[in-house]
């Protein structure tokens, strides 16, 4: 079965790039710092619908998802979550109400 793998190493270094620590983070997908700790750490799995406010906040659309996962790498690594085709395929059509919404401002 094909599997796709959330990076979360990538999710970090967008996180950082933005100058943002991880309360800062966290404040803006509304959740607190522990919760968002977790996931970033691949303690808990990000749901989808999390993943896809974690890329709005960041500034992500839906042409730039599959940036932040790899295909092809061994089942659950500590810097990884993986997420089959099918969960990707929901994803999108999450994101797709951010992205039209971004558009129209």
């Amino acid at each position: 079965m094909n599997e796709l793998n959330l990076n979360l190493n990538r999710l970090k270094a967008e996180r950082v790039a933005k100058g943002w620590d991880q309360s800062e983070f966290a404040r803006k997908l509304g959740m607190s710092r522990g919760s968002y700790w977790k996931r970033e750490n691949g303690i808990v799995v990000i749901s989808v619908n999390e993943l896809a406010k974690m890329l709005q906040v960041l500034g992500y659309g839906k042409n730039d998802v599959s940036l932040f996962f790899t295909q092809g790498v061994p089942k659950r690594r500590h810097s990884e979550e993986t997420i089959s085709l099918h969960d990707f395929y929901n994803l999108m059509q999450v994101l797709l109400p951010f992205v039209t919404g971004m558009f129209k401002q």
